[in-house]
């Protein structure tokens, strides 16, 4: 009997090996699937990406591209996710000057009101000249800086007109304050002084008021276009949109600058545009400043309007 069980041990030991060598078998199959699908998912993961990316590159992306990049998204890839070189799509195709690209992606979820990068999009755009971007942005209700005050200030000083119009049209203060020239003015002040004809049209189409100073210290628009002896056209520009053909300039009516000026067509523009004098104190003052041979043009307009 001790001699069957002693042969009959070697057998058992041999089938209960085996039994756990199965039974690890079986177990690890799972630990490998679930590893491998995982390791898939990766792969799947950097792929979408790195397709995504390469339809952004894309020199002319069609419909269709638009189309896979939706796809793509909707497997997961991040919208704002950054490439190699740090930059999330939407600026890349800012970069580009692109602005269909950037249109969609904006509308396809990027991020612009947000974060370090996407401060300075606006910036970057208006470097670029992009102004259909800059106006993408500005009419999304993007504000990268308080206010972009100093965006339309350089616009002004660049006499960058495209600019400027895209600005103004999407709600910039076209009456905003300014250090221009190492002293405080108005937009409007700036662009009579430099005798720019488009720039004080545009400025005034958008509601520059021409009877606007910065302070006590400063002067409107009207009153420096007579004191820099600036042309009838530009004051005729200033007097059409609301300025005041009666304002005062050191205590006098600013008629008698044009006058003392000896400048016939500012005294005739203030005429036409309504300056009459506020008693006959003034009107006499007016002919006595007027008195002269060289005035005898000035005297004829002032006798011809009432004064």
């Amino acid at each position: 009997m001790n001699n069957k069980l002693l042969f009959l041990i070697p057998f058992l030991l041999a089938t209960v090996g085996c039994s756990v060598s199965e039974s690890e078998a079986t177990s690890s199959e799972p630990i490998k699937e679930e590893s491998t699908a995982k390791s898939s998912e990766v792969e799947a993961e950097l792929s979408h990406s790195d397709h995504f990316w390469e339809l952004v590159y894309k020199e002319n992306i069609e419909p269709a591209d638009h189309s896979e990049m939706e796809r793509l998204i909707s497997l997961g890839v991040d919208i704002d996710a950054k490439n190699e070189e740090g930059t999330t799509p939407l600026t890349y195709a800012v970069m580009k000057k692109d602005p269909q690209l950037v249109e969609w992606i904006v509308q396809a979820g990027a991020d612009v009101h947000e974060g370090v990068e996407n401060d300075r999009l606006l910036e970057l755009a208006a470097n670029n000249k992009s102004y259909d971007i800059v106006d993408l942005f500005l009419k999304m209700g993007a504000h990268f800086e308080v206010g972009n005050e100093n965006m339309l200030i350089q616009a002004v000083e660049a006499e960058n007109l495209n600019l400027i119009k895209t600005l103004l049209h999407n709600g910039y203060s076209p009456n905003l304050e300014a250090e221009l020239d190492g002293s405080k003015s108005t937009l409007l002040n700036y662009a009579i002084v430099e005798e720019n004809e488009d720039l004080t049209t545009m400025l005034l189409n958008a509601g520059a008021n021409p009877n606007f100073a910065v302070d006590s210290e400063n002067e409107s628009a009207v009153v420096v276009a007579v004191i820099e002896e600036k042309s009838s056209e530009f004051l005729s520009l200033l007097l059409a949109r609301g300025g005041d053909a009666n304002v005062y300039y050191k205590n006098a009516p600013l008629l008698f600058e044009a006058i003392k000026q000896n400048n016939v067509s500012l005294v005739e523009v203030m005429l036409i545009s309504g300056a009459t004098p506020p008693s006959s104190k003034e009107s006499a003052q007016a002919f006595k400043l007027a008195d002269g041979e060289e005035y005898k043009e000035i005297t004829d307009l002032l006798m011809q309007y009432g004064w």
